[in-house]
């Protein structure tokens, strides 16, 4: 079964380039970093509304202490829509720029500084490894390593590539988590 990422990112190249898709729409008015990244704290969503919470189960359900007001359920909706585009996986056109990202990192270690086809080969194993994030996470954790937030000494396997990239991700995924739980929580009198 395909992840919600998967499903939005083939919608997404099926889509005319002059055609932005539905979480396109929502997300341009959603608070951004100056990186155009969502916040990943949204002091209207995450703080004012998460006081309707008047409960949580331990399944992770929420219930409130009164409706969501269409204006409150469409600021969580904006949100949602962002915090989805910004952790789908990356796309076709990304994977150039991700190829140059790869074997920048790769080229600070001095056994990797291979030519040729062994060049190509490394960038696109890892590269497959990590189809599963977002081009930005991806750039990140390579220029996090380039910068030694590994053991500089020795080249990082894929292993460690995606565990770093992962741990960028976290953040937005428990954000959109989050989001999604305040759209589905239940009103009990």
């Amino acid at each position: 079964m395909d992840s919600i990422g998967q499903v939005v990112n083939r919608a997404l190249q099926k889509a005319t380039p002059g055609q932005a898709s539905q979480p396109q729409k929502l997300a341009k008015s959603a608070k951004r970093e100056p990186n155009g990244m969502p916040v990943l704290v949204d002091p209207e969503v995450d703080v004012r509304l998460r006081t309707l919470i008047c409960f949580r189960h331990d399944n992770g359900a929420l219930e409130l202490r009164r409706p969501l007001a269409a204006d409150e359920r469409a600021v969580i909706e904006v949100r949602e829509a962002a915090l989805e585009l910004a952790i789908e996986p990356y796309r076709a056109d990304d994977k150039d720029e991700l190829v140059m990202s790869i074997g920048a990192m790769f080229s600070g270690y001095r056994s990797m500084r291979q030519q040729g086809e062994d060049v190509e080969t490394t960038t696109m194993v890892t590269l497959a490894v990590l189809r599963e994030f977002p081009a930005w996470a991806i750039q990140k954790a390579c220029l996090m390593i380039a910068s030694g937030a590994l053991d500089p000494r020795w080249p990082p396997n894929d292993a460690e590539i995606a565990s770093l990239t992962r741990k960028l991700v976290i953040p937005y995924r428990d954000c959109l988590a989050q989001a999604r739980k305040m759209l589905e929580a239940a009103y009990v009198r």
